[in-house]
């Protein structure tokens, strides 16, 4: 066979490749052969086996990396993953003394992947002041953020108790991964929980062996993440302001709103779901809080708006015939939850900026810090402190003193 002609084989066995398949066609072609004499069939196996070798190999060998949406047909090239230079380093933890120290690791590689705290002697070149055998009573408390009286609040979201072993200098604690936290550990020797030789063989005295332990725990995918949550966050507050809108615009008129009540109702349900899943998952707990229990609230005051004289009246609870509030306590008024959407918008911005400075404390504020910082400078809540985050220098800024700033979201 010329190269000619088996270059032109090879090329309809690629084109073929690529179509979808025809099942008739191949169904008719597949009892065909097994209708051949059996000289003929073994050598159609053969020749059929070389070609799809052939096909394969070279379409596998040319095939580039594109991911196909077949929901639009279109190809794209997939985000590169995100980057994760500590994984798998110890992070000294913030808090301790001269008797302990701690640390966390990540480990990203893990399925599911594990966070680690160690606690350990503060100087391995002293014996320890902690036999081994000493059993410490350790709590990791999982931090979110919640918008209260003004201000982005911390607060403890989770606690995990647990007893840990110490050994070796050291003891440790792990937890399931769930994507970027803050968290503080408490840990705390008791004589109640020691073996009598163990209590005896202690060197410190019980009212001492107390400490607290906090750390950012992330495989620094925290700007990978912002990059594309926060822009998503920004539009869920806006959506629900638009909505708010919408409701106000349709208690005008009693006829008007009862034909839309269901919808208004599946609506404020739909974005009050969203809103309550994505502030688990994704780093704007404090402002999509304030979206879901706003959302909540129209869901639940919706059927019991009412109308006097022809004119919208603030609903009133059926049982206890009280005029309605708002899930901050304050009275059901159109124009209050927008003044609280505003707010949450502010802290959305600020909580983006939170994120941003606790990564740049691990890793020194670099470029990709600062380029999604420009991207975003002019967002509300932002917008205040986007210039004096920029001309922070690379390494040293007085972080915490500033993340005291941005908790304040009036001044």
């Amino acid at each position: 066979m010329s190269s000619d002609v088996f270059e032109r084989n090879v090329e309809k066995m690629i084109r073929r490749a690529g179509l979808r398949p025809d099942e008739a066609r191949a169904k008719e072609r597949f009892l065909r052969g097994l209708d051949a004499p059996e000289e003929r069939k073994s050598w159609k196996l053969a020749a059929a086996a070389a070609a799809i070798l052939v096909s394969v190999t070279i379409v596998w060998s040319a095939r580039s990396e594109r991911l196909v949406d077949h929901t639009t047909g279109q190809s794209s090239t997939p985000k590169p993953p995100p980057r994760e230079p500590w994984s798998g380093m110890p992070i000294k933890a913030k808090g301790g003394n001269d008797l302990l120290i701690g640390r966390f690791v990540l480990r990203g590689k893990l399925r599911p992947p594990k966070a680690i705290f160690t606690g350990m002697v503060a100087d391995q070149a002293r014996p320890s002041s902690f036999p081994d055998g000493t059993f410490f009573s350790v709590r990791v408390h999982r931090m979110s953020e919640k918008l209260e009286g003004g201000r982005l609040v911390s607060y403890v979201r989770e606690t995990t108790p647990g007893t840990e072993e110490f050994r070796k200098g050291e003891f440790s604690v792990e937890w399931e991964y769930r994507g970027p936290e803050m968290v503080v550990v408490d840990a705390f020797v008791s004589d109640a929980i020691q073996e009598r030789a163990v209590v005896k063989a202690m060197k410190v005295p019980e009212s001492k062996r107390t400490w607290t332990f906090e750390g950012s725990i992330w495989n620094q995918d925290v700007l990978w993440r912002l990059e594309s949550q926060y822009p998503e966050a920004v539009d869920f507050v806006r959506e629900l302001r638009a909505f708010v809108g919408r409701v106000e615009e349709s208690s005008a008129n009693e006829t008007l709103f009862k034909s839309r009540q269901k919808a208004l109702i599946a609506e404020a349900e739909k974005i009050q779901a969203r809103a309550a899943a994505f502030g688990k998952k994704g780093l704007f707990p404090a402002s999509m809080g304030v979206v879901e229990f706003a959302a909540r609230d129209f869901v639940t005051w919706i059927p019991m708006f009412r109308w006097e004289s022809g004119k919208f009246a603030a609903p009133k609870d059926y049982h206890s015939g009280k005029i309605a509030t708002t899930f901050q306590g304050d009275p059901f008024v159109f124009d209050q939850y927008r003044r609280t959407l505003d707010e949450a918008l502010t802290a959305t911005g600020r909580e983006f900026l939170l994120w941003l400075l606790r990564d740049a404390d691990l890793a020194g504020l670099e470029e990709p810090h600062r380029k999604l910082l420009r991207d975003h400078a002019l967002k509300p809540g932002v917008e205040d402190f986007a210039q004096r985050i920029l001309q922070l220098p690379p390494v040293g800024g007085d972080y915490p003193a500033l993340e005291a700033e941005l908790r304040a979201l009036k001044k």
